[in-house]
């Protein structure tokens, strides 16, 4: 009976997250697919496997309603697969991955608290990157394999590579793996991730790698003063559209020394945490859903439910994707972010985690006792 009882919580907690996450996934804007974000990727796939060239010829029209791919060759190659399926099939395997990435993030990260597990579905960050059928949650899964495999140097380099080719905004985890003294891993991640997207574009001919960075070029200037980031808060100061997409490029050497002080000085868990903060600040695009990697800062600081687990609900006071040149939002935004990325350490606690006997002892950093 007390064994019940002790379930109970966490398994109210996990009711919740399901009938939240299942109305955010079945619910779609009118005339837009399921997982809309998805949509754009499978038509990339579906492009890719026939051989067609899944870029635009140009970046124009409304932000809100905007179906543009502009991701490196390799993330059109991976969907290519799904591309194969009928849609209605597609996006429903992609959710199922997208919820199976995020509940392994916290996995790798140490997380085994069901409370924590629960909370994470209750944040719109992350249940708009699943009902948007986004990168985030691959995104979090790949960081948080970085930081489970950081010291095995092939499976981190894979790790870490292909993280970076999903988001290029990732590109700090390179400097934090080589001012954390894995210097083998950052290079090998950097040539991987090189590599395999030249390697991807093979088939679509130079001619697409060639005006891909230019599509880049086009895409920030035309989004990045409505997000949340750096360039949102130069937008909401009164910058133009060019100069708010420039700001990225500018701030990128100071993301890049805050990185490698923290990386020196801080705990890993810690320096992590805040190089990823650091990261989706600095990104010349920055999204609602891009603050669902918060929780990931959490977990790497606090295996077991605190008060930091509740710090990312407060993303609930911004309903809108976009900022829209607003200070007070783009404010709370990244403040939010750092606050979790710079939480307490709390020291692990049982709550309603189930007990864990390992066979082996568990090696752990030196100046850093969280460490897994």
């Amino acid at each position: 009976m007390q064994l019940a009882v002790s379930w109970l919580p966490p398994a109210c907690f996990a009711v919740v997250a399901a009938v939240l996450l299942v109305w955010f996934m079945t619910s779609a804007q009118a005339g837009a697919p399921h997982l809309f974000d998805f949509h754009t990727f499978w038509v990339a796939g579906r492009d890719y496997a026939h051989g067609r060239d899944p870029y635009p010829a140009k970046i124009a029209g409304p932000i809100s309603r905007a179906d543009w791919f502009v991701y490196p060759a390799p993330v059109a190659a991976l969907i290519a697969p799904l591309g194969l399926l009928p849609y209605s099939v597609a996006w429903v395997v992609f959710g199922v991955v997208l919820i199976a990435a995020v509940l392994g993030s916290l996995w790798l990260v140490g997380v085994r608290d069901w409370r924590c597990y629960a909370l994470v579905f209750c944040a719109l960050p992350v249940l708009k990157a699943a009902n948007l059928g986004t990168m985030t949650p691959l995104l979090m899964l790949g960081a948080a394999a970085v930081w489970r495999l950081r010291d095995r140097t092939a499976a981190a380099a894979l790790a870490a590579g292909a993280t970076i080719v999903l988001k290029l905004f990732l590109w700090p985890l390179l400097p934090w793996l080589w001012f954390t003294g894995r210097r083998r891993t950052a290079v090998w991640a950097a040539a991987g991730a090189v590599g395999v997207s030249l390697l991807a574009w093979v088939p679509l001919g130079l001619h697409s790698l060639g005006r891909f960075p230019t599509l880049l070029h086009q895409l920030t200037i035309t989004e990045a003063f409505a997000g949340y980031g750096v360039a949102g808060i130069a937008a909401a100061l009164g910058a133009s559209h060019a100069t708010a997409g420039l700001l990225p490029t500018l701030v990128a050497p100071v993301v890049l020394v805050v990185t490698a002080v923290a990386a020196i000085r801080l705990p890993q868990r810690q320096s992590l945490a805040l190089t990823i903060a650091c990261a989706v600040a600095a990104s010349p695009i920055v999204w609602e859903h891009y603050f669902a990697l918060s929780y990931l800062c959490v977990g790497l600081l606090s295996q077991s439910f605190s008060l930091a687990w509740l710090l990312p609900l407060a993303y609930w006071a911004l309903p809108n994707q976009q900022a829209w040149g607003s200070l007070w939002r783009c404010a709370l935004a990244l403040g939010l972010l750092f606050v979790c990325a710079l939480s307490r350490r709390d020291a692990p606690s049982r709550g309603w985690a189930p007990e864990l006997r390992l066979a082996h002892p568990v090696r752990r950093d030196e100046g850093d006792p969280l460490a897994p």
